[in-house]
């Protein structure tokens, strides 16, 4: 594993997301060790010059690079790009510095791709020299995209005083009493037939919106370039256990200055008044103001799962786990029996052996995966979350599947001013799947979550048949994933190293023994792939974890959705059960974020096979971030069953530095 410990020197903030990560893309490349180093633009490679597939190397999931340019030129390309960006740095965000940047950033690129190419004339080994091309096209088209959408931007924002719609004229009241659903799915269609450039307003208030669609309380599906803002003192309530706000296909939306909560909560609290530690059980007393857990939030709820806090600061106790609920039994006014089972269902009185009385207690109700989400985006790009606070959500916070650069500026995740709660939901703060381009998260707080602050990942998926050894049925909830010119992996999870590499030619929706699935065919052959059906089972359990039950069937995944390029810098994380951040995407960089208190690693860079997620994170930078009271920056390979085996010789540049940690009982709530 090429990790680098070092202690240089600060490194200036950088304020892009382009200079971060073009820096990054174009330094792995100029170094020949940036065989993963592919920016998941939206734009496919250009088809008169695919990317050429070739299998992966048994013990390396990259290929090694042959045809770098010559010294020279790729230091003095990476020296142009370093000049820009602390350029860059001393300038301010004015819309035509940015332009700027773009177009300088572009023009490199093409100079890069001339130089790849003269020295493909001097031997270079023509798989590496394509690679490296198409690589540098997508990151200019990815350059090309965002410079268009800054002067559109311009333009709109000329318009937005003539196309503006407030949601009062269509009867909202933001009286904490009427249900507002109506009257902003009215706002909304009103924007649509305004056409680029509209504004949605919500002035001060507190808007229940109860009605849903399709479990939906506010969707917003086909639109682009319109912007959502909330006058500040205003309070969007949902009421319901599903996302909050829905986004699906939309392009260039900005949501701006909201504030987001649950009512009822979506986990209770309490204090924990005795512990029967022979029958392995507790009685927990609930506090005044808080939801009933016999109530349809918690019994139809896909999973409880609970946390013991310390009284007075709500700080988890760390020796006492995180258990599953598996029976809630009222047993007095405001006062319920509790029986915990561990991961595998079981109860044991070991799980209560620390739980004392007078300790705090938070039951959280979990929905089924993504499905409560208070923020939901999907295959959406360019969405702006900027300035929006969530204090309670079912499930994750934020949760993208295969959007591109969603961004994320000085947002806040925790628990609602003024009240007493003691957690905010019940999964992951920011919550992302097979992203085609990575975020950029920049001064953002997420404290209280009841599991990662952040999780990134591209997801594999599972190989049920093999039609031959060039065509395989894939089981998915996502078949159009997976599109001719996509460029896909195949990993054995039983080693935790890839199989094969190739591109999908041909896709057609499949069905397997009743389950939805997409057929694909692929350029070359591949052989020794194992399935469901070649290990002779009978069927895929789709829950995740998977455990380790003998032999695993192959996985794939695309290397289009794998979540490269995100930026998170300037944030403070903590105060939640898991890890302060799951990094299981490569190109990328994690800088000047605050760490504080987490059950877990602080940061934890893996693929976890067990849950089928994360490509190998190549090419990922860590630094100048502050770990207060909080575990430190560990690495790892999960495979199913929770199995770990060393990384090394499979991560590559890897860079881990100047990170401090500080022992401070001041950074306590």
């Amino acid at each position: 594993m090429d990790t680098l410990y070092t202690n240089t020197g600060q490194t200036n903030r950088s304020t892009s997301i382009r200079t971060v990560t073009t820096a990054l893309i174009l330094a792995s490349l100029t170094s020949g060790l940036g065989a993963d180093a592919r920016t998941s633009a939206p734009h496919r490679p250009l088809p008169e010059e695919p990317i050429a597939s070739q299998a992966l190397p048994e013990r390396s999931p990259t290929v090694s690079g042959k045809s770098a340019p010559a010294a020279d030129d790729a230091a003095t390309l990476e020296a142009s790009f370093l000049e820009f960006q602390n350029r860059w740095q001393k300038e301010t965000y004015q819309r035509h510095l940015i332009a700027g940047y773009l177009r300088e950033s572009g023009g490199i690129v093409q100079r890069l791709i001339a130089a790849i190419k003269e020295d493909s004339k001097q031997g270079g080994d023509s798989f590496d020299v394509n690679r490296q091309v198409n690589e540098c096209r997508m990151l200019l088209a990815s350059l090309t995209e965002e410079l268009n959408l800054i002067d559109l931007n311009h333009a709109l924002e000329t318009q937005q005083n003539k196309k503006t719609v407030n949601i009062r004229d269509f009867g909202a009241k933001g009286d904490d009493k009427q249900d507002d659903a109506p009257a902003m799915r009215q706002a909304v269609e009103k924007a649509r037939a305004l056409g680029d450039g509209a504004r949605i307003f919500i002035p001060r208030g507190r808007y229940l919106f109860d009605e849903t669609l399709e479990g939906r309380h506010i969707s917003f599906i086909d639109l682009t370039n319109l912007t959502v803002e909330a006058e500040p003192g205003a309070l969007l309530v949902m009421k319901h256990p599903g996302p909050g706000l829905y986004v699906e296909r939309c392009k260039n939306l900005r949501f701006l200055n909201l504030a987001l909560d649950c009512d009822p909560l979506p986990f209770t609290q309490g204090t924990i008044v005795a512990v029967d530690k022979t029958q392995g059980t507790f009685d927990l007393r609930i506090q005044d103001g808080y939801p009933d857990p016999s109530t349809p939030v918690f019994t139809r709820a896909g999973r409880l799962r609970g946390l013991v806090r310390e009284p007075g600061t709500g700080l988890i106790d760390l020796a006492c786990g995180d258990p599953r609920i598996r029976k809630v039994e009222m047993i007095g006014e405001n006062l319920y029996r509790l029986q915990p089972i561990d991961n595998q269902g079981v109860a044991t009185a070991g799980l209560v052996r620390n739980f004392e009385p007078g300790k705090a207690f938070v039951l959280n109700a979990r929905q089924t995966r993504g499905a409560g989400a208070m923020v939901t985006a999907v295959r959406s790009e360019y969405v702006n979350f900027e300035n929006c606070r969530v204090y309670a959500s079912y499930d994750h916070v934020f949760f993208g599947k295969c959007c591109t650069a969603l961004k994320f500026i000085h947002c806040t995740v925790d628990r609602l001013p003024g009240s007493t709660r003691i957690g905010v939901n019940n999964a992951d703060g920011i919550h992302l799947q097979s992203q085609k381009i990575g975020p950029y998260i920049e001064g953002t707080r997420i404290h209280w979550v009841n599991d990662d602050c952040f999780n990134s990942y591209g997801l594999w998926d599972v190989l049920v048949r093999s039609e031959s050894q060039d065509t395989f049925t894939i089981a998915t909830h996502e078949p159009e994933n997976y599109q001719p010119g996509d460029n896909v992996v195949i990993i054995n999870p039983n080693t935790g190293l890839l199989a094969g590499c190739a591109t999908v030619i041909e896709s057609r929706p499949a069905v397997w023994r009743g389950l939805g699935c997409v057929q694909i065919r692929l350029d070359r052959s591949l052989a020794g792939i194992a399935t469901v059906e070649s290990l002779g089972k009978k069927s895929i359990k789709a829950r995740r974890p998977m455990r380790n039950e003998g032999e695993t069937e192959f996985f794939i995944c695309n290397l289009y959705l794998k979540g490269d390029g995100y930026v998170i810098q300037n944030c403070d994380f903590g105060f939640n059960r898991a890890s302060g951040m799951k990094i299981k995407a490569p190109n990328g960089i994690v800088q000047h974020v605050a760490l504080r208190r987490h059950q877990l690693a602080a940061v934890l860079i893996k693929i976890d096979l067990g849950w089928r997620e994360g490509f190998y994170p190549h090419n990922v930078i860590v630094r100048d971030n502050t770990l207060i009271n909080a575990h430190g920056v560990r690495v790892a390979l999960v495979l199913p069953g929770f199995k770990a085996i060393p990384a090394d010789n499979i991560y590559r540049r890897l860079v881990v530095e100047n990170n401090r940690e500080e022992k401070d009982v001041k950074a306590e709530p």
